[in-house]
């Protein structure tokens, strides 16, 4: 299969669907891993996560994965078909379901620097203030340092437009390792008469009948219960 089904790392509904990419011959990818991705018409860089594979697509000129972000899925099948249930249940984007569900410290960490690469002369204040600032730092500073300057975004975006600055950034993760507590259903489970008060625990054993294993934390966080919940 040489397409990678991608879910957008966006909560936005209007982009709220599964988009197509091809994956280049040199990468070898894992449902569940993180990718960067060039995104609609200005071909913006997207993380995305991968949530399938498949040898087809409707679209006739299909845009290329960039590359993985992650070695190691940050999401196990499992816990992706869970997230396409709760998108289901909960009529909630399908990125919010697999945010959810996703284990911490996995956040994508995005890091911009600025460097002048031609001395010009400039007229507005802005720009001129960040020429001097890249000037005083050697050349080249991060962009949060430049971010103090009043309408930084728009002054570096004008000055990369006339080739005077180019701007870079790298968007790495790093997981922390950390024992999980998982949970499933017994082979020889049956559901069992619960009270009508005990919402909770009812809620729990549908996610867990929907789903093979789960960790606590994530069972806690979809079901709304508590740990308590979970040994009773």
């Amino acid at each position: 299969m040489n397409i990678a089904n991608v879910v957008i790392e966006s909560r936005s509904p209007a982009i709220d669907k599964v988009f197509h990419y091809l994956i280049p011959d040199d990468l070898k990818l894992l449902v569940g891993q993180r990718v960067l991705v060039p995104f609609g018409r200005g071909n913006k860089v997207a993380t995305g996560i991968i949530v399938g594979f498949t040898d087809t697509s409707e679209i006739d000129k299909l845009k290329e994965v960039i590359r993985q972000i992650s070695e190691r899925p940050v999401l196990s099948q499992p816990l992706i078909k869970l997230a396409k249930w709760m998108k289901k249940k909960y009529l909630c984007t399908f990125y919010t379901a697999l945010k959810t569900v996703m284990p911490p410290g996995t956040a994508v960490r995005k890091t911009e620097w600025v460097t002048l690469i031609n001395q010009q002369q400039v007229k507005a204040a802005s720009q001129k203030a960040v020429i001097e600032m890249l000037n005083n730092t050697g050349g080249t500073a991060d962009f949060g340092l430049l971010s103090d300057i009043p309408q930084a975004r728009q002054a570096i975006g004008a000055l990369a437009a006339k080739g005077i600055v180019k701007v870079e950034q790298d968007i790495s993760q790093q997981v922390s390792q950390k024992a999980i507590r998982m949970v499933r259903l017994t082979p020889d489970f049956d559901m069992p008469d619960l009270p009508k008060q005990a919402t909770r625990q009812a809620k729990m054993l549908e996610i867990l009948n929907q789903i093979d294993t789960i960790s606590v934390s994530d069972l806690v966080a979809f079901s709304g219960g508590s740990y308590a919940t979970v040994n009773a």
